[in-house]
């Protein structure tokens, strides 16, 4: 995006009733704009463990946004207008509140990293976003990242990156993390309600149930006592969401215990055909080539969905600095994440139309889903950010 004057115009039109009687405006809520943080932009002791003597690892991936290689013709890197922030820093974290309370986003939806007790990254909320003197002005939430953590920073193209932690897969690492978020997060006034209940989303969710042994009984049953131990704690109800969901997976959702689901973001490699098209050496994919998919998308998930679908819109896909310096376009034949296909002429106009479109598609929705999911605000190494 271009700056945040007109960042600020668009997200902030998302919320905006559009013209209507009282009656009709008195029944129809306004839409929560949540957009995607990623805890990356400070220094934390794994990542010293990990990388000592590679780079500067003392503000994280910051190092790779300060030395970008243009790889190809038109390619921008855009430096940070605020600066490179530290994410753990109180003060720094007020100047994002700022910036994103008055562009009319109301949820930084947080990237948590829990590995069965042991976690990392956690001071982007516990020394940063709780610490900062304006955090009234922002609701915040948990986004599990069920996921192994791997060595995947400027890994070479085909090349195993191996994982530095390990999820357990069980339900006590679950109901572990559970605990520990009620004993810190949820207690919190600016911990955010949707829909009546603490919002928790899980990705990947589809994971999850692979690794449980795709038992029904035993995810029913982990999500059951969750939520019984966030109403003993006093804290009312939970609020489950999903992220990329199996196919087919829908109509069992609700009966598992999920509440609403999405998707956390739409690279660029679901445009149409994008797989035969990497294959023959094409890997540049222009971000008017979402328009099309990206509303398909939406559609085909809430089509006979027992729970609310929140739409994603994304700021565009590009991967490339966590590529090796060195790399070169076109990858090869395979998609192999970093290595990924990239959107090139993300504008700002066509933010706008998507941000449209999802307002429309949930308004719309009889399910009424409340709000639209953007990814993100700030991770800058996947191409996805608002800052200007």
């Amino acid at each position: 995006m271009k700056g945040m004057t007109l960042v600020g115009s668009l997200v902030a039109s998302l919320v905006a009733l559009p013209a209507m009687s009282q009656e009709q405006q008195a029944a129809q809520l306004p839409l929560e704009v949540v957009a995607v943080y990623y805890p990356h932009w400070h220094r934390y002791p794994k990542g010293d463990e990990w990388f000592k003597g590679k780079w500067d690892w003392s503000q994280a991936e910051w190092a790779f946004v300060r030395d970008p290689v243009v790889r190809f013709p038109g390619h921008i890197n855009y430096r940070p207008w605020v600066g490179y922030l530290d994410g753990a820093d109180p003060k720094d974290v007020e100047t994002e509140i700022a910036l994103a309370h008055n562009a009319g986003i109301d949820v930084f939806l947080y990237d948590y990293y829990w590995y069965n007790g042991e976690k990392t990254q956690e001071e982007a909320i516990e020394r940063g976003f709780l610490k900062a003197a304006n955090r009234k002005l922002m609701k915040f939430a948990l986004m599990w990242c069920y996921h192994e953590r791997k060595n995947g920073w400027r890994k070479g193209y085909l090349e195993e990156p191996g994982n530095v932690m390990s999820l357990a897969h069980t339900p006590e690492e679950f109901l572990g993390f559970i605990d520990y978020s009620i004993a810190h997060y949820f207690n919190q006034p600016e911990y955010w309600r949707y829909k009546g209940g603490l919002f928790f989303s899980i990705y990947n969710f589809t994971h999850l149930w692979r690794k449980w042994g795709k038992d029904d009984a035993k995810v029913k049953r982990a999500l059951a006592e969750a939520r019984r131990r966030v109403r003993a704690a006093g804290l009312g109800e939970i609020h489950f969401n999903a992220q990329d969901l199996w196919p087919g997976s829908r109509a069992k959702i609700a009966a598992l215990g999920i509440d609403s689901f999405t998707d956390y973001g739409f690279p660029a490699w679901n445009v149409k055909n994008a797989k035969a098209r990497c294959t023959a050496g094409e890997w540049l994919f222009d971000f008017a080539e979402a328009d099309g998919p990206l509303q398909a998308r939406w559609k085909e998930m809430r089509e006979g969905s027992p729970v609310p679908y929140i739409p994603i819109v994304p700021t565009g896909w590009d991967s490339t600095l966590r590529c090796r310096k060195e790399a070169k376009l076109p990858w090869g034949p395979k998609i192999d994440y970093p290595y990924t296909p990239t959107y090139t002429n993300a504008t700002a106009e066509l933010f706008e139309k998507y941000l449209r479109d999802a307002k429309a598609a949930a308004l719309a929705d009889p399910l009424k889903p409340g709000a639209v999911y953007i990814n993100a605000w700030n991770e800058y190494t996947e191409g996805c950010w608002l800052l200007p």
